[in-house]
């Protein structure tokens, strides 16, 4: 149903529109604005009814509706339609009252307006984007339609000009390529064609897809003006001959059926021009160096495609044309040789003069040099006998300066090896001064245990000095009870190999934290290697095992620094196959790591700690005390005296260690006494003072005690561990009662405390506040 209203509506508009009842086309136009594009039952459209009424304000009025489609074309059969019905409806619906309506097929509504020929028409629709190349069914253009005898010459012109106007634009959008190039050439367009072989040279002599080239295309289009052009710019087609096939429909391009070139194969440009008689063309070849003994595929000359039919007078003309080109290159071949033979008499006079100038300038120069070197030999013998002099005075002066300088250079000698002499001597001195100060630098921090401090002391300076092998690293034993300074002498040992010289020796140069990291320390508890799967983190795991790519606490710390110290802490706790690998490194001064591989640390040093022969130590610590102090500078005696009670201890070590070998690598067994009660008195006064600062520091709390309370805190001591429980005895006696008062806020920040021993025999605290304080001044405890 909506198909029959469209074919009605498309009727009804149709005839409002020629009637000019825009009411009517109004209101159907509102009902179905898509009339405008459909076509009449007839077959053309709306817009070509009213173009054909030719009535410029119902185009205006057609053109202005929305969705207006310009391109449809009409799809009328008027010569297989003849009845009277259909008259009277292309009467009434579309008012045709032009010659010539009646033999279109496939017209657009700009093939309409050209063959109406009203420019206010043509001008509203050149206003649209038309295609001006639109062919009806017939291969028409719209250009085509005009009907001349009846459109006045400016109508024409005037759209003429417009799509002209509109074909440049069109071709400066296009591609530029070989079929462009045959259609501005079959057009005549010999601008367009300079502008195509400008941009792309090669179109000149390139070939069609068909076979034939652009220079054939312009002669089989008669383009004179072109085939020269083509011609200036590359002659490499002149003499080609085309490769088309005749079965080929597809010849458009080439040329129009209309020229005699159907049942020809394999023509030159040459053969093209004579099959069309043009002897311009012909005329432009020839003088371009066209070649008219080339045949065809059958085996025929140029000459031959002319046509006689008219007469000879063609193939005369033919002859002449290439009788004259022939004499015009041999004419021009005899004055280029004449030019060259002129060029080369030229050229050899040239050459002889040019050689006689040489020879010339040879001789005068031959001349000259035999003048110069007159001239110089003279001058030679001038100054031969001006050189030997002034050689005779230079050797003199040479000799004199020789001498100076060897008597200085002598100087120098004596003074840098003087200088030498100096540094090494005082290198020597400085050691010298440094091994004498061994005893005072790692005992500075240390109380008490002269002995021991001596012993390593005594290890360092025979290593130092060359009187330990070199192969193997210095290896030495701590015994003795907890906390007596075993530790820290291995630290205080540490501060003076690797320390930072340029600081106070006495504060020991760096912290044991930088020395720690810098890989010159090295503290290994050997109670978490009881168990012999343990090696491992000490060595490395085995390839393929967990911890491989980690490598070994002591490979990896000894290859950081092969000379570091490294403290083997509680040693008799390790496991037996622990000890197994210390005594490889103790004996050849190197250790395996699965991933490092062999490291070596012969410069290394290895303390080791235990509580071993404790008991024993503390039952001879009276006679081992009066043995230090008996030897104190008389080492010798020291060394054998304690030598002979180490070798008590032997079955000891041997029990625990269970390896006689380990003990024989061992440089050197050092025993740590127990500390006297003169002793702890020390180390409570230096923990006193410590807590005594971080209490300013810390809490602006002022401490001293009496010497009673420090005496009191030396009978905590316990021997069986050492200082470290009179630090705690002094932290939990004396300390602990400053701490909670502080805490419970009854003293305050500038508050005066003192420690002193109370009736009852304990330890008791006196305080001040210092805002309280009596005019007359003085200390007066709460």
């Amino acid at each position: 149903m909506q198909g029959l209203w469209a074919v009605g509506g498309s009727r009804g508009l149709c005839r409002s529109l020629v009637n000019h009842d825009f009411s009517h086309a109004h209101k159907l136009l509102a009902i179905s604005p898509s009339l405008i594009n459909i076509r009449h039952p007839l077959g053309w459209t709306p817009l070509h009814a009213v173009i054909l009424c030719g009535d410029p304000s119902l185009v205006k009025f057609v053109l202005d509706l929305p969705g207006i489609d310009i391109t449809i074309k009409d799809s009328s059969a008027f010569n297989a339609t003849s009845s009277a019905a259909d008259i009277l409806c292309r009467q009434e619906e579309l008012c045709p009252n032009i010659y010539g309506w009646e033999s279109t097929s496939g017209a657009t509504a700009l093939h309409f307006a050209c063959m109406r020929g009203d420019w206010d028409i043509l001008k509203l629709l050149l206003e649209m984007p038309v295609l001006h190349d639109v062919q009806d069914d017939l291969k028409r253009l719209p250009l085509e339609y005009f009907d001349l005898e009846r459109v006045d010459i400016e109508t024409f012109e005037a759209y003429h000009a417009a799509s002209k106007a509109w074909r440049i634009r069109w071709r400066s959008l296009a591609k530029k390529d070989m079929m462009v190039l045959c259609d501005a050439i079959r057009e005549g367009d010999h601008d367009y064609c300079k502008e195509i072989l400008d941009v792309k040279p090669k179109l000149a002599y390139g070939r069609h897809p068909n076979g034939w080239r652009t220079l054939h295309v312009a002669v089989m289009n008669r383009k004179p003006s072109i085939v020269d052009l083509i011609l200036s710019r590359s002659t490499a087609a002149l003499n080609k001959r085309d490769s088309w096939d005749d079965s080929d429909n597809q010849c458009a391009p080439f040329a129009s059926n209309r020229f005699p070139h159907w049942g020809v194969r394999r023509l030159t440009a040459l053969h093209y021009a004579c099959l069309l008689d043009d002897m311009e063309i012909v005329e432009v070849l020839l003088r371009h160096g066209a070649q008219w003994a080339i045949s065809d595929s059958i085996g025929l000359l140029p000459e031959h495609y002319i046509n006689v039919t008219n007469g000879d007078g063609k193939k005369h003309e033919f002859k002449r044309l290439c009788e004259e080109e022939t004499l015009k290159q041999l004419k021009k071949h005899e004055q280029e040789d004449e030019l060259r033979r002129a060029k080369e008499l030229e050229e050899q006079s040239k050459q002889s003069k040019k050689l006689a100038e040489e020879e010339a300038l040879k001789q005068s120069e031959k001349r000259e040099q035999e003048d110069e070197l007159r001239r110089a030999k003279e001058l030679e013998e001038e100054e031969s006998m001006r050189s030997k002099k002034v050689e005779e005075e230079e050797l003199m002066r040479l000799k004199k300066v020789e001498e100076e300088d060897e008597m200085r250079q002598a100087k120098e000698l004596e003074e840098e090896e003087l200088m030498r002499s100096k540094k090494v001597e005082e290198e020597l001195l400085k050691r010298r001064m440094r091994q004498k100060e061994i005893e005072r630098v790692i005992g500075d921090k240390i109380i008490g245990q002269r002995g021991p401090i001596r012993s390593v002391a005594s290890a360092i300076r025979l290593r130092e000095n060359g009187w330990v092998d070199p192969d193997r690293p210095l290896v030495m034993l701590f015994l003795g009870s907890s906390g007596i300074g075993k530790t820290e002498l291995a630290k205080q040992v540490t501060y003076f190999l690797h320390g930072d010289e340029s600081k106070d020796k006495t504060s020991c140069g760096q912290s044991l934290v930088d020395m720690e990291k810098s890989g010159a320390f090295m503290r290994i508890d050997m109670s978490e290697y009881q168990h012999d799967h343990t090696v491992s983190n000490l060595t490395g795991s085995p390839k393929g095992y967990v911890g491989y790519d980690e490598g070994g606490i002591l490979t990896k710390g000894l290859q950081e620094n092969p000379r570091a110290i490294v403290l083997l802490d509680e040693i008799e706790k390790a496991h037996p196959d622990v000890l197994t690998v210390f005594l490889q490194v103790f004996d050849d001064g190197r250790i395996t790591d699965p991933k490092l591989g062999t490291i070596y640390c012969k410069g290394a040093v290895f303390i080791m700690t235990s509580n071993l022969g404790s008991e024993e130590i503390r039952a001879a610590s009276p006679r081992l005390h009066k043995l230090v102090a008996t030897t104190e500078d008389r080492h010798e005696q020291y060394l054998k005296g304690i030598g002979q009670f180490t070798k008590q201890l032997y079955p000891v070590l041997k029990e625990s260690l269970r390896r006689d070998e380990f003990l024989g690598r061992i440089n050197q067994i050092v025993v740590f006494l127990p500390l006297s009660d003169q002793e702890i008195s020390q180390v409570i006064e230096i923990e006193l003072k410590k807590w005594k600062k971080r209490a300013v520091e810390h809490h602006g709390i002022r401490l001293s005690w009496s010497p009673e309370v420090v005496q009191r805190l030396v009978e905590g001591y316990d021997v069986n561990y050492g200082a470290r429980s009179v630090m705690n005895e002094a932290q939990t006696l004396a300390i602990q009662i400053l701490a909670e008062s502080q805490i419970r806020g009854d003293i305050g920040k500038d508050w005066l405390v003192h420690l002193f021993i109370n009736d009852a025999g304990d330890i008791d605290m006196a305080k001040e506040d210092p805002t309280r304080r009596t005019p007359q001044g003085g200390c007066h405890y709460l």
